[in-house]
């Protein structure tokens, strides 16, 4: 397993049994999507990110980035 795995399912094992379904719905929903809505999709996650990270020295739940 790479790192950037590791990451990813650290961050799984975090959300509640409820999330993570709608994290499983929501990849496997992408699979089908057209190339534009992909990009779209990766776009607004990337923009998000910069609001979705560590805040006041608290550690990231995913990685520990800020630990």
């Amino acid at each position: 397993m790479t790192d950037k795995q590791k990451i990813v399912l650290k961050g799984l094992l975090e959300l509640t049994l409820a999330e993570r379904n709608e994290v499983f719905h929501e990849a496997n929903n992408f699979k089908d999507k057209s190339l534009s809505d992909k990009q779209w999709l990766t776009e607004t996650l990337e923009k998000a990110q910069k609001t979705l990270g560590p805040i006041s020295g608290a550690a990231c739940p995913c990685c520990g980035r800020g630990r």
